[in-house]
């Protein structure tokens, strides 16, 4: 068990420190564009880097599940985010979610 937490916790890491590095280049920039499609990208990186670091020393029944469940997360996380991108986009590259707290970077 500690092994799994200790994996989680590497993901949860590594999650962590992308979300807040794009927080950073998004509040200097003070924009949300990156906000939705960052989110996305995320998912699928991990989704990748947790089947290349876990998945090989997997039993195959095993992996025939995590393959198919990676698979599924990832096309949800690009249609999601290529769903809101495109409306950001669509918008005038504004989301109406962040109006109010666009200019204060603590609340954003």
């Amino acid at each position: 068990m500690g092994l799994v937490l200790s994996r989680l916790a590497r993901l949860g890491l590594l999650d962590v420190s992308i979300q807040f590095l794009c927080f950073v280049v998004a509040a200097f920039l003070r924009t949300e564009i990156f906000y939705d499609i960052s989110a996305s990208l995320t998912y699928v990186f991990l989704t990748y880097y947790s089947l290349s670091s876990y998945a090989p020393r997997w039993p195959v029944g095993r992996i025939t599940r995590t393959l198919v469940n990676s698979a599924l997360v990832v096309t949800w996380a690009v249609r999601l985010g290529t769903f809101l991108l495109l409306r950001i986009i669509r918008d005038g590259g504004r989301d109406v979610r962040f109006d109010g707290v666009r200019n204060r970077p603590a609340r954003f």
